[in-house]
């Protein structure tokens, strides 16, 4: 919400779960992928640096064949 990016509850919900088990297990960022077609929430996931990759199938730079190689 802070970068002006129109996420909605679920997607928030989404988010701190994904940052509750960065920090509560202490896993990699590397280890957790977040895969979605809310465009508003890859944006502003990769604004974050705390959080782990977004990846959206539907933008080109985001295909499985070259994000999971």
């Amino acid at each position: 919400m802070k970068h002006s990016k129109n996420v909605t509850l679920p997607d928030l919900i989404l988010i701190a779960t994904v940052k509750y088990l960065i920090d509560f297990y202490d896993l990699p960022k590397e280890y957790i992928h977040v895969v979605t077609l809310d465009k508003p929430l890859w944006q502003g996931v990769k604004k974050v640096p705390e959080l782990p990759n977004a990846y959206d199938p539907a933008q080109l730079s985001d295909v499985a064949s070259r994000v999971f190689e």
